[in-house]
């Protein structure tokens, strides 16, 4: 017997009276916790448990950088504007790029027709 008659519930090897999370698989880094996604926060402390993160926000990702989280971000691949949930607006007129850009589409789709 590994602890000599003393329970480890869950099986990861530590004794639950050592062990933070007795019901639940973990490691010896994170006194027995797990920490599915492998960004050194213990799953009961991350917001965002299945994808990796950082400290700053509960562990939760932000790819583009920008300081607001992938799942409040509306344009998560771009930095962007806290005022447009995350999406940019380069030339800073105040209207976010993408409907800009969506904008400025539509008149050249009806000019085209237009031309016709």
């Amino acid at each position: 017997m590994e602890f000599l008659g003393c329970p480890d519930r869950d099986g990861d090897h530590i004794q639950d009276k050592d062990d933070a999370c007795p019901d639940e698989p973990g490691t010896p880094e994170f006194q027995g916790c797990p920490d599915k996604d492998g960004d050194k926060i213990i799953d009961k402390q991350d917001a965002c448990p299945d994808d990796p993160g950082i400290p700053e926000f509960n562990g939760c990702p932000d790819k583009d950088g920008d300081k607001i989280i992938d799942k409040e971000d509306d344009c998560p691949e771009e930095a962007g504007l806290p005022q447009f949930k995350g999406c940019p607006d380069r030339d800073g007129d105040g209207v976010m790029d993408k409907v800009m850009n969506a904008l400025i589409n539509r008149v050249l789709h009806q000019t085209t027709v237009a031309l016709k």
